[in-house]
């Protein structure tokens, strides 16, 4: 699947994340203290917006313990590399909703 970088999954997706403090080149996945669940309706705090183009991308993807976090795992059915993914067209179909979407602010403490 091909993400589109719509932001819908950063947000409305319920998750353990990675809690901002701890992020560094080596997550420890051992410590329990390093996560927190994230709900869904809230903008994951490692969320990035650009305010030209409106796409969205993640602060901490390019880490290499990445591919460890449940985020990674997140796929629609179709596990096809070629597909876009359907949520993705959607909210790029319907700006209101994606708008609304994106207004969403972090609300997470330290």
């Amino acid at each position: 699947m091909k993400c589109l970088n719509c932001g819908y999954c950063c947000i409305q997706c319920a998750v353990m994340i990675v809690k901002p403090r701890y992020v560094k080149e080596n997550v420890n996945f051992e410590k329990e203290e390093t996560f927190m669940f994230k709900n869904s309706d809230k903008k994951c705090p490692h969320l990035r917006i650009d305010e030209d183009t409106k796409l969205s991308s993640c602060a901490i993807h390019d880490y290499d313990w990445y591919e460890k976090t449940p985020c990674h795992s997140h796929t629609q059915m179709e596990e096809s590399p070629e597909e876009n993914c359907r949520m993705g067209e959607y909210m790029f179909k319907n700006e209101e909703l994606r708008n609304k979407l994106l207004e969403k602010e972090v609300t997470y403490g330290p």
